[in-house]
């Protein structure tokens, strides 16, 4: 299992997370929000081989850095968490005060694992933040 970071501009993109992207299943179960890519994106993509177990999006906003289209196919429980933990760690390495996710409720456990606290509940979704706290 390795973890592939790409550019969101780069072509790679588009034949790695592309795919998906068009993919039926996907979209009803990301309740036909779209996975969509900006070179303000950088994708961290779990692989095992060729085969793409899970990804998501690290967007670089003014303010805050936000996760978009977290998403998992064929990852366990524990490689979720690897694949949460590295963004996490290259996040603490910026001057972001916030790491922000909106994850499907079926994921929320992983992320609260992982520091992040809720901060909200929608439908099927729940919005999450990592904060940057001062240590003491």
């Amino acid at each position: 299992m390795r973890i592939v970071r790409i550019h969101g501009a780069d072509p790679e993109v588009y034949t790695t997370i592309g795919p998906f992207a068009m993919d039926h299943d996907v979209i009803r179960k990301r309740e036909h929000l779209p996975i969509i890519t900006k070179p303000t994106y950088t994708w961290h993509v779990l692989m095992e081989g060729q085969k793409v177990k899970a990804f998501v999006g690290v967007e670089e906003i003014i303010s805050y850095t936000k996760l978009q289209a977290f998403f998992v196919l064929e990852a366990t429980k524990t490689e979720c968490r690897t694949l949460i933990k590295e963004v996490v760690e290259k996040f603490k390495r910026t001057n972001s005060p916030k790491l922000t996710a909106a994850v499907l409720k079926e994921y929320e456990e992983l992320f609260v694992k992982e520091k992040f606290e809720v901060t909200r509940y929608r439908k099927n979704w729940t919005e999450l933040t990592f904060f940057r706290y001062e240590e003491s």
